[in-house]
């Protein structure tokens, strides 16, 4: 750096000068890149805790399930394949396609869906708020008319006394 302050003939105050500035630049740098490391640093460790005890959850409801639930469930679904009707439906069902099977095996869950969209109509009507459909960009960008505001008291009519 010398020798380029030489060949540019600067004076020598102003190269320490810099030096100085550079090196503070540096350390202030340094510094905020080290806070920088340790805040990702202290997220990482926050995230794996919280990962590690979902983990520790998760497998604590298996093993629950295991003790407990496994002899009743079984006991449960060896009765229902002893009713003639769900032996014909298994039957019928293990002669078809493999689409074809997960699809009778799909429409129960199909034939939920209207009734969680019901539900879920009546808790946002519940909730207070207006259900609105929303154009292709899903933010309501081909509705025209403004959403309705409810409206309290009309206090703003009344001339102050």
């Amino acid at each position: 750096m010398n020798q380029m302050y030489d060949r540019l003939g600067l004076p020598e105050e102003m190269n320490e000068r810099v030096s100085q500035e550079v090196a503070q630049l540096g350390g202030v740098f340094i510094a905020m890149r080290s806070q920088g490391i340790q805040a990702a640093l202290h997220l990482l460790r926050a995230v794996s805790r919280g990962l590690r005890h979902l983990a520790v959850g998760l497998l604590a409801l298996v093993i629950l399930f295991e003790e407990w639930g496994w002899d009743p469930l079984q006991r449960a679904l060896r009765w229902l394949s002893r009713i003639p009707v769900m032996r014909q439906i298994e039957a019928a069902t293990a002669q078809l396609s493999p689409g074809a099977a997960l699809t009778v095996l799909l429409l129960p869950t199909l034939g939920l869906l209207p009734v969680k969209g019901a539900r879920i109509l009546g808790l946002a009507y519940r909730a207070g708020g207006q259900v609105r459909s929303s154009g292709p960009c899903g933010a309501g960008c081909g509705d025209s008319a403004p959403a309705a505001r409810p409206t309290g008291p009309q206090q703003h009519d009344q001339a102050p006394r």
